[in-house]
C-alpha cells in the first residue's frame, strides 16, 4: 500500500487546529459567563428598566429602587403625581447595575396612587411602570374644615341649616370613612345626619342637619369619633326668635337674649359699604401690670357706622420694641352671627408697664386697620376675684381619670355664662329662670387645668368670675420602664428571684403575674420613687416561664402589659456550685456581720450573693461580694429591727448555688458586742463610700475583718520565711 507522510501530516494538523478553537471557544464562554454571569440579565433589561417604592403616608419618605442594569448607566427616574404633575431625577446605577435613593416625603404630600417609570439616558428606552400608594396623614383639627350654608335661623323645626364637615389631614388629604358626632352648647338643638350618613364619604365629606326651637345663640363643636379628637373650628348659630315684628314674634325676648345692637341691625336694612376701618372699644379706664383686659373691635364704614355683614379675619400687633411684653388675642374670622362687632374676653394681658401701640388690622386687605394707644400702669393687678352672683359648684377641684366635665352652677336668672379653661374660652351658654347653667366640655388634654365662668351683660362684657376648679385629668395608664431580675439566667428550681420593676411613682398597685399563676406583689423601694420589688420562689420544673406585669395608678387607671420578661429554670445542678452551709449573723452596731463555710466548686468560686430584708419570705435586698472570702457585712442598717439572711455561692461561669443557705437572722443594736473576730473592724482601711451618711441602709457593704486578717497572717508568713532563710 502506498503511503502519503505529507497529506498525513497535514491532516493531523488541521485536527490539531479543530481541537485548539474549540477548547478556545469553551474556555471563553467559561470566562464570560464566570466574570459576567448576569451578562444575560443585562441583554434583558438593556431596553427595560423599572423602578418600585413601598407605599407610604403622605409626608413621609419612601425608597425608590430600579431593576439590574449595565453598571454606571445614566437613568432618568419619572415620578407622575395624582394631580398630574411629573417629577425626573437623575440617577446613575452603582457598580452592580442598580440605583436606589430615598424620596423626600415634600414631594408625596398628595394622597393617591404615583406611577414610577425609568428611561435610559443613552437610548432613551422606557421600562415598564409601576406603582406605590400614598396614604392620608392622621386627622389635622386645624385644616379639616367645618361649614354651614346659614347663621341665622329661625327657633323652628322647619328652619334648618347644613354643616358640612370635612375631615382631610395637614395636607388636605380627606379623610374616608370617620365617624362624626355634632354637639351643640345647647341639649335642646336637633342634629341629624343628612342621608342617615354620620361617617365620610371618598372626599372627607359629611353632612349634618341643624334645628332648634330655642331662640338663642348655638355654637357646634365637631368630633370625630374614629380619632377622639374635636376639630378646632367651631361654628356659631343665631336662633332669632322668627321674623321681628311679624305676628308670634318675641321682641322682647330677643332683645333680652341677644342685645339691642342685634335688634336694631335686624330692624334696618344691612349696611353693605365697604369696611374703612376697625374702631376699638369697651377698653378699661385704668390697666396694670398682669391686668386681664376686654375690649370690642368694630368694622365701621367711612361715616363710623357698623358695616354689620363684615366676614373677615383680623390680625393683632404691637408697634415698638415692647411686643413681648403684651399678650394678644390670636386671629379671628368675623361671622354672620357678630354683625360687624365682636368682643374680646380676657383677650389682653401686660406683663409690664409702659405705652402700647395695638393695631388690628385686615389679613386680605391691610389697608383696613385700626389703631389705639394703651398706658398700662406700673402697678400688680390681682386676679379678678370670685363673684358672689355667680359660682360652680360641680366639679370640685381634684385628680381625675377621665377627660370630659359637666360644668354647672348658678348665677342670676337668664344670663349668658362663658366657660373658660386656662384662660380660654370653651363654650357659652344662658342660665334657666332658676340661675342654674350647666355646660359639658369637650375632652379635655392630660395636665392640669383651671376651669371658671363668668357671667356676661349683653354686649358681652365680663361682669363677674366664678371660683375657679382645680382640675388634674390623667387617663393614660401608667407605663413600664424596665423589669429586671435577680439572677437574670440559670435560675435553678425553687431558688428565690427577685423582680424589680421601674414605672411612676405613688402607683396604687404593681405586681408580677408568673407563668399565668402565681401573682408576687410587688412594694417600693425606699428612696427611689418609681422603683417596686418583690421575690418569688422559681417553679419547681425546668422550663421557660413569661411575666405579666399588672398595675394601677392613684387615679385607678389599670393597666396590664403581656410577657414584659421571661426567665429560663434549668437542671444543671453538675454546673452549679455546692449550697452555701453554716452560715451565722453576728449583729453589730446598725451592722451585721455574716459567716459562713467556703463553697466548691470545678470551676472555681468568684463572689458570694447575699439576700436580706426584714422579712424571712421576702429578702429583697440583694447585693453580691468583691470575692470568694466567706465573710461580709452589711452596714447602716436600723438598731432594734430583726434582719433575716441567706447567702448563694456563684462560680466563675456565672452559676448560683442550687438552694440559698439557710435563713439566719440578727438584730443589730447599739450595746452589740464584739465581732466574732476579736475585735471592730479597722473602717480606716475600707472605702469610705461604704457608709451612707443619710443612716439608711442600703446594699452598700464590705468585707468583715477576716480579710485584713488573712492579709496580716500573710505579711506574717513572709517575715518569719525570710528570718529563716537568713539563719
Amino acid at each position: 500500500m502506498k503511503k502519503y507522510p505529507l497529506l498525513k501530516y497535514k491532516n493531523n494538523r488541521r485536527a490539531a487546529q479543530k481541537i485548539f478553537f474549540a477548547v478556545f471557544a469553551l474556555i471563553s464562554l467559561f470566562v464570560f459567563f464566570n466574570v459576567y454571569p448576569t451578562a444575560g440579565a443585562y441583554s434583558m433589561n438593556i431596553n427595560a428598566p423599572e423602578a418600585w417604592a413601598t407605599d407610604t403616608i403622605a409626608g413621609f419618605d419612601t425608597t425608590i429602587k430600579t431593576s439590574r442594569t449595565l453598571p454606571n448607566t445614566d437613568l432618568i427616574i419619572n415620578l407622575d403625581r395624582p394631580d398630574n404633575t411629573r417629577l425626573i431625577f437623575n440617577q446613575t446605577t452603582d457598580s452592580n447595575g442598580y440605583s436606589e435613593f430615598k424620596l423626600d416625603g415634600f414631594h408625596i404630600k398628595k394622597a393617591g396612587v404615583y406611577t414610577l417609570s425609568v428611561t435610559l439616558k443613552n437610548t432613551g428606552a422606557t421600562g415598564r411602570k409601576n406603582t406605590f400608594k400614598v396614604y392620608p396623614d392622621q386627622v389635622s383639627e386645624t385644616a379639616s374644615k367645618v361649614l354651614i350654608d346659614k347663621q341665622v335661623l329661625r327657633p323652628n323645626s322647619k328652619d334648618y341649616a347644613i354643616l358640612n364637615i370635612v375631615l382631610t389631614d395637614k395636607y388636605d388629604n380627606p379623610i374616608v370613612n370617620h365617624q362624626i358626632n355634632v354637639i351643640s352648647s345647647r341639649t335642646s338643638d336637633s342634629i341629624e345626619p343628612f342621608s342617615n350618613r354620620d361617617y365620610t364619604n371618598a372626599n372627607g365629606s359629611v353632612m349634618f342637619k341643624v334645628s332648634s326651637n330655642t331662640s338663642g345663640i348655638s355654637v357646634y363643636s365637631v368630633y370625630d369619633a374614629t380619632n377622639k379628637i374635636v376639630l378646632d373650628k367651631r361654628i356659631s348659630v343665631l336662633y332669632s326668635g322668627g321674623s321681628i315684628g311679624a305676628v308670634g314674634g318675641n321682641e322682647d325676648l330677643f332683645t333680652n337674649v341677644f342685645g339691642p345692637e342685634i335688634l336694631i341691625a335686624q330692624q334696618n336694612q344691612q349696611n353693605t359699604n365697604p369696611v374703612y376701618m376697625f374702631k376699638f372699644e369697651d377698653i378699661p379706664d385704668q390697666l396694670n401690670i398682669n391686668s386681664v383686659a376686654n375690649f370690642s373691635l368694630s368694622a365701621v364704614d367711612s361715616n363710623g357706622a357698623i358695616v354689620n355683614n363684615y366676614t373677615g379675619t383680623v390680625h393683632f400687633s404691637v408697634e415698638g420694641d415692647n411686643s413681648n411684653d403684651i399678650v394678644l388675642p390670636n386671629d379671628y374670622t368675623f361671622s354672620a352671627v357678630d354683625m360687624g362687632k365682636h368682643t374680646f374676653s380676657n383677650a389682653l394681658t401686660f406683663k409690664k408697664s409702659g405705652t402700647f401701640k395695638i393695631q388690628a388690622s385686615d389679613l386680605k386687605n391691610p389697608d383696613v386697620k385700626g389703631e389705639v394707644i394703651l398706658t398700662v400702669n406700673n402697678l400688680a393687678n390681682p386676679s379678678p376675684p370670685s363673684d358672689a352672683n355667680i359660682s360652680i359648684t360641680n366639679p370640685v377641684s381634684g385628680k381625675y381619670n377621665v377627660n370630659t366635665h359637666v360644668v354647672s352652677g348658678t348665677t342670676m336668672p337668664g344670663s349668658d355664662v362663658k366657660i373658660f379653661d386656662n384662660n380660654e374660652e370653651i363654650g357659652k351658654v344662658s342660665s334657666d329662670a332658676n340661675g342654674g347653667f350647666s355646660f359639658t366640655t369637650p375632652p379635655l388634654s392630660d395636665g392640669s387645668h383651671v376651669i371658671y365662668a363668668a357671667a356676661i351683660n349683653d354686649k358681652g362684657t365680663i361682669l363677674g368670675i366664678s371660683n375657679k376648679i382645680n382640675l388634674e385629668i390623667d387617663t393614660t395608664p401608667a407605663a413600664i420602664d424596665s423589669v429586671t431580675l435577680l439572677p437574670e439566667k440559670d435560675i435553678s428550681k425553687g431558688s428565690p428571684v427577685v423582680i424589680t420593676v421601674v414605672t411612676e411613682p405613688n402607683m396604687a398597685r404593681v405586681a408580677a403575674l408568673i407563668d399565668g399563676k402565681e401573682t408576687v406583689e410587688l412594694q417600693p423601694v425606699d428612696g427611689k420613687p418609681g422603683t417596686y420589688q418583690g421575690s418569688f420562689q422559681a417553679p419547681p420544673a425546668s422550663g421557660t416561664y413569661n411575666i405579666d406585669i399588672l398595675m394601677k395608678d392613684s387615679l385607678n387607671n389599670e393597666s396590664s402589659y403581656k410577657n414584659q420578661k421571661s426567665f429560663n429554670v434549668t437542671d444543671a445542678s453538675a454546673l452549679k456550685p455546692s449550697d452555701v452551709t453554716g452560715l451565722k449573723a453576728f449583729p453589730g452596731n446598725s451592722r451585721v456581720t455574716l459567716v459562713w463555710n467556703p463553697a466548691t466548686d470545678a470551676a472555681g468560686i468568684d463572689h458570694y450573693r447575699i439576700y436580706f430584708g426584714t422579712d424571712p419570705k421576702s429578702m429583697t435586698n440583694v447585693v453580691d461580694t468583691f470575692g470568694a472570702s466567706p465573710t461580709w457585712y452589711i452596714p447602716n442598717l436600723p438598731n432594734g429591727t430583726t434582719m433575716y439572711f441567706a447567702v448563694k455561692a456563684i462560680n466563675k461561669d456565672g452559676n448560683d448555688s442550687q438552694n440559698p443557705s439557710a435563713v439566719v437572722s440578727a438584730t443589730p443594736s447599739e450595746n452589740a458586742g464584739p465581732t466574732p473576730f476579736g475585735g471592730n473592724l479597722n473602717e480606716n482601711l475600707l472605702d469610705n463610700s461604704l457608709f451612707d451618711e443619710e443612716g439608711n441602709y442600703d446594699t452598700e457593704t464590705g468585707p468583715e475583718s477576716a480579710v485584713i486578717f488573712l492579709i496580716s497572717g500573710l505579711g506574717a508568713a513572709g517575715a518569719f520565711l525570710a528570718m529563716r532563710k537568713r539563719e
